[in-house]
């Protein structure tokens, strides 16, 4: 069975749930809608952390480590990708 939201384009979701977010490297800003989330220890991380989720549509670059992502009252530093599906960047950021 089919979910509900794969029905949906990842970009129809993520514009209607995602926050505004800025991407910034060295003096590169770019907006971006995506979502960052605090979770629980998994089999990548040992500790409570924060993961980023947005399109990889929506960047014309990699993340690197020491990229900053700003939102939610918040700067991020990106510690690493955790995984890349073709359509997502899953990020740890601190």
């Amino acid at each position: 069975m089919t979910s509900f939201s794969a029905t949906f384009p990842d970009t129809d979701i993520i514009q209607a749930l995602g926050d505004d977010l800025i991407y910034k490297r060295g003096s590169k800003k770019l907006p971006i809608k995506g979502v960052v989330e605090e979770v629980g220890a998994n089999i990548y991380i040992e500790e409570l952390h924060f993961e980023a989720s947005f399109l990889q549509s929506a960047i014309a670059l990699v993340p690197q480590r020491g990229d900053l992502i700003i939102g939610n009252n918040r700067t991020y530093t990106v510690d690493m990708i955790i995984n890349t599906d073709d359509s997502y960047y899953k990020l740890v950021v601190r």
